[in-house]
């Protein structure tokens, strides 16, 4: 069964970037609430209170985006190893990895000009709190994390709803809310 109440959580102090894409996020999404709305008085330092919250929403699914460090692809065609991942995997629960991602070991404000960033995508069944799904977008500069940002979103709404795991969406009533249909050059210039 698709999840139906959905919480689009885009992990950043930077407030206007976190807005916008949780807002673009959840244009995707039919029944998706942006965070930034629904916890706008909880501390997200407190996953217990967020969790509790979300409860009495009747929240069944989260989705959590952030910056994770990156490196550049690989383009031989002959490795026979995997490449490491330099950060942890994603936490296997809900509340471990919302306490991961408020302490963020990225903050793209601090990230170097020529460090490649990605976002990283996971998706929380709030009624087990377990991890259902996982992916990594493409990396890229930090300067074009807008541009990064709307690309998974647009690539989640899509493979998600290719697997069945997400609602249909009503675009109309989701743009109308959220207003979330600007283009990353429009979020870049709104102040990021």
């Amino acid at each position: 069964m698709p999840f139906q109440h959905v919480l689009a959580v885009f992990a950043s102090a930077n407030q206007p970037l976190r807005r916008e894409l949780e807002s673009r996020l959840v244009n995707d999404f039919s029944g998706g609430e942006a965070s930034y709305r629904v916890l706008d008085s909880a501390d997200v330092d407190d996953p217990a209170a967020v969790r509790r919250l979300l409860d009495d929403n009747r929240f069944d699914s989260a989705i959590i985006m952030h910056v994770v460090l990156a490196e550049r692809r690989s383009v031989s065609f002959t490795a026979a190893l995997p490449r490491p991942r330099h950060l942890p995997l994603p936490a296997s629960t809900f509340v471990d990895q919302w306490t991961r991602v408020w302490r963020p070991t990225v903050e793209p404000a601090l990230v170097p000009d020529k460090q490649l960033v990605a976002v990283e995508v996971e998706i929380y069944s709030l009624a087990d709190g377990r991890l259902v799904w996982s992916g990594l977008g493409e990396p890229g500069d930090i300067k074009t994390i807008a541009t990064l940002g709307v690309a998974a979103a647009d690539a989640i709404a899509r493979e998600l709803s290719r697997e069945g795991l997400l609602a249909d969406l009503d675009r109309d009533a989701h743009s109308e809310l959220y207003g979330a249909d600007r283009t990353p050059a429009e979020i870049v210039s709104s102040g990021y």
